[in-house]
């Protein structure tokens, strides 16, 4: 039985000959190998090279939603600052990804609250996100 580390319900090794429950074992013992020596190189400098950010990625439509209505109405749902990275206007993109990073998880969950109200005709769809997103 080889137990599914997302689905503990499911057996990866079920419906494999010998040699592919062994290839699974193997390659599953080298990816402990790898984290217990460090992990991946790129996502280790990633995030060891910097502090923990709680952010929120946002759709907007930059026809509909303006910058000034867009942050007016997240300032009005959180008393301490953050950053906004807004899209610019454009041919190019008309819905664009806006992206929030606050400084507490206190702050970005005040501010998911407002998930699913308008901004004008627009609908505002949080999500949390990291900084990969960026």
């Amino acid at each position: 039985y080889i137990e599914d580390p997302f689905d503990l319900r499911h057996n990866l090794g079920a419906k494999c000959v010998q040699e592919g429950r062994q290839r699974i074992l193997k390659l599953m013992e080298e990816a402990l190998r790898r984290l217990e020596d460090g992990g991946l190189p790129a996502f280790h400098s990633h995030r060891a090279s910097k502090k923990t950010k709680f952010m929120l990625k946002c759709r907007v439509h930059v026809e509909k939603v303006t910058l000034e209505d867009f942050k007016s109405t997240i300032t009005a749902s959180t008393k301490d600052s953050f950053e906004l990275h807004f899209p610019l206007g454009g041919r190019a993109k008309e819905v664009a990804d806006a992206f929030l990073i606050f400084k507490s998880k206190e702050s970005q969950r005040q501010v998911h609250e407002l998930n699913e109200r308008t901004i004008g005709e627009w609908q505002l769809r949080l999500m949390p996100c990291s900084t990969w997103a960026l």
